[in-house]
């Protein structure tokens, strides 16, 4: 089933093959620009050789735009904005770094990326006065009012955390919390399946010893409205910090590519990158 997936995505991407090299013929030898000013000398009565100058200085800027569009999809790239989310108090710490390659090489794919920490943010705690359930918005003035934007415009969320306590750092709870605001008064989400990435990092060494709680946690975020791609898990970093594992980040930068040119959803992205998990 999946090879008959993939056999009809290629099939539904032959028709921009024909379609770019037909745009990297116009552009490239600036076909576009003569003829469609020899379209206008036909059609419409120049006033000026000055307003004939300024319409083909609108034409080659044009032509520019679209030479940058066309080589950058032509090498791989990506047009989409992914948000890196870090809750750990530590700037530069394991979770930093794992949240920081995953944007790396969705960036090297031609994403946009932004980082926050969340550390360095004066977001205050919910008070929970419901004010969000019929506006959208939050009415606590804080730093959070930008994340709120900054979410709405990403198409892809990295949000990591080390584990304290068996959980979430209290700097990712705060966020957490106030992310009920993009629920409606029916508890539907206001957001339409943003894809997100869970990364946690912990001392442990056994995988599996918080899995309950990381389960629980992308059951919420689900709940909220974000299409949950992946849970990274990073362990035994008391023993060996992402910093001496070049394979790891390696990997971590190449799921971040995998994330920036992919339209899957979270089952299907599941079986795409199923190679790189284990070893993360």
């Amino acid at each position: 089933m999946a090879r008959k997936q993939n056999s009809s995505r290629d099939d539904r991407e032959k028709p921009n093959f024909w379609l770019f090299s037909i745009s990297f013929l116009f552009i490239r030898f600036n076909l576009l620009p003569f003829y469609f000013t020899r379209f206008l000398r036909e059609t419409y009565t120049f006033s000026s050789a000055r307003e004939i100058f300024l319409w083909r200085l609108n034409i080659y800027t044009f032509v520019i735009l679209l030479r940058f569009e066309f080589f950058k999809r032509s090498n791989g790239g990506s047009s989409i904005k992914i948000l890196g989310l870090v809750g750990s108090p530590s700037v530069n710490g394991n979770t930093a770094k794992l949240v920081n390659a995953i944007l790396d090489g969705a960036a090297e794919n031609g994403a946009e990326k932004v980082i926050y920490n969340l550390a360095s943010l004066n977001i205050k705690g919910c008070d929970a006065c419901f004010r969000c359930r019929e506006s959208g918005c939050c009415a606590i003035d804080d730093d959070m009012q930008e994340l709120y934007q900054e979410i709405q415009a990403a198409d892809t969320i990295v949000l990591g955390s080390p584990v304290y306590m068996w959980q979430m750092t209290a700097q990712t709870k705060l966020l957490i919390d106030r992310l009920t605001a993009f629920l409606k008064p029916d508890f539907s989400s206001r957001l339409d399946n943003k894809k997100l990435i869970l990364v946690f990092s912990q001392g442990s060494s056994d995988r599996d010893a918080f899995k309950p709680y990381f389960e629980y946690t992308a059951g919420l975020l689900y709940y909220l409205g974000f299409d949950v791609l992946e849970t990274v898990i990073v362990a035994g970093t008391d023993n060996l910090e992402v910093s001496f594992r070049p394979k790891l980040l390696e990997k971590a930068r190449e799921l971040g590519k995998l994330v920036s040119g992919s339209p899957l959803s979270g089952s299907e992205f599941r079986k795409e990158e199923s190679s790189l998990i284990p070893l993360l």
